[in-house]
Order: C-alpha cells, then structure tokens, then sequence
C-alpha cells in the first residue's frame, strides 16, 4: 500500500509537456514491444507489478486484463494519470489497478513490496543510479525488472546529441552500457534483445492504443502550442529527427535483483 507523504516531484521538461498537451505518450515499438517485453519473463495470478511511468494506462490494463493481480500504476504527469484514470475506468479495471501520482526518484512504496516493475522509455529521462536504487529497493528478493529503453546503435552526430540531451532531456546508452549500468546497481541481466525503430510500428501502435481520432487531435494539439513548435522548429533539430532512426533502436532487457 502506498505510503501516505509528501512526495518530491521532478521538474517538467519539454516531454512532460508533451505528454500534457497532446494526451498521449509513446515509447519506442509501441504495442509490439509491449507484447513481447511481456512474454519474456512470468508473472503470476499473486504478483504485485509495478507500471513505472505509466502514461495513459494501456499497459497496466492489459495487464489486469490477462489475470487478477494487483497492479500500482505510476507516473509523474498529472494529465497522463488522468488520461489513464478515464481509461481504467472504461475498462472496469478500477478494482484492479492502482493510479499513483509520483516521482521514479523518490517512489512512496514500503520496501520489498513488488515481483515485477515494468518500465518502458522511463529511465532515459531519468537520474538512473537514483531510479535504479528506487527500483532495487521496492523489488523483493529475486524481483523482476523488466525494461524497454532507446538503445544508441552507433554514436550520434552533434545535433542529434543535442536533440536528446538538451532539448529532450534523454540520457541513453549502447547495450552494453546499459547493462553495465544495471549491474552495478545490483542487478543480473537475464537476457536482452535489441530492435530497429521502425516508424510504421509506432504509427500503428497509436491508432491501436489511442484510436485515429484521438491520435489526429493529439497531433493538433501539438501543432497549435507555441512553446512546443518552437522549440523544434529549426534546421539543426530537422536534421537530426532525420538521421533518429538510423542511430536509435530500442532494447527489452529482463534482469533479476540480485
């Protein structure tokens, strides 16, 4: 049960305000890679999940909607909880899920309270030693994390380094040093896979999980918002939205506390 107490929440950046404006959130290989992320390890009819970095809802539902389990879904956004809230609530999940407003950093769960957190394009935005050790410490003994995070496949060309660190405020890693990060926070890797961003996934993925009306007034949303357009509109960011998709992929990374 969450802990009642105050509860430190990061600062917006300009995905927050995304997520905000638009009403829905992304991460890379959409509904796919939450399927097979979800294959690769069991979680059973008694277990306690973690959704970390909930956004609108879709996967903690899917979840509640396989098999009976508690389910904390989480996130920092207040709109994305409310969006997931609406959504819970359609489904007739309520009973089954439940919604926390929080901060990764500073998670208000008791200690060794979980079997499984599900994290999926949440730790790039991250202070990643601070949510690890979150993590570490909310995972009972032999928990599950279960991980799809953006995998650098070649280095980046400056602009496109300044298109993730500084304008979206995304720290990622190649493979290896993904898991060497996870290591040395107390975690062993049990398998990884990597995967291409394809566009046509995540294109798809929105109409599966948002519907084709949702997702155009999504995208008008962020059209008709000054702070957004503009901070994306120039020839150096344009330039390296072309060159994402040959630097960036995505990784399903399954690790166990140790």
């Amino acid at each position: 049960m969450a802990q009642k107490e105050n509860i430190k929440i990061s600062k917006p950046s300009i995905p927050n305000k995304i997520w905000s404006v638009s009403g829905v959130t992304e991460h890379l290989g959409g509904v796919h890679a939450t399927q097979q992320l979800l294959k690769d390890f069991p979680i059973l009819p008694s277990s306690t999940v973690i959704d970390l970095g909930c956004g609108t809802g879709f996967t903690a539902c899917l979840l509640a909607e396989k098999h009976p389990r508690r389910i904390l879904a989480l996130d920092l956004n207040s709109s994305s909880i409310n969006s997931a809230k609406k959504r819970i609530q359609k489904k007739g999940l309520a009973g089954s899920i439940d919604l926390i407003h929080a901060d990764m950093h500073q998670l208000p769960l008791q200690n060794n309270m979980a079997d499984v957190v599900i994290a999926e394009s949440v730790l790039v935005f991250s202070q990643l030693n601070l949510a690890l050790a979150e993590i570490r410490r909310v995972l009972k003994n032999e928990g599950i994390l279960a991980d799809n995070e953006m995998i650098l496949l070649q280095t980046p060309t400056p602009p496109l380094e300044d298109l993730l660190q500084n304008l979206l405020g995304i720290h990622t890693n190649t493979l290896k040093e993904w898991e060497n990060r996870y290591r040395q926070a107390g975690f062993q890797v049990l398998h990884s896979s990597i995967y291409p961003l394809k566009l046509s996934d995540q294109f798809s993925s929105h109409l599966q999980v948002d519907g084709f009306a949702n997702y155009l007034k999504a995208v008008a949303a962020g059209l008709s918002d000054r702070t957004l357009w503009r901070a994306f509109i120039n020839r150096k960011i344009l330039q390296a939205f072309l060159d994402f998709r040959s630097y960036i992929g995505y990784g399903l990374i399954v690790l166990k506390k140790s």
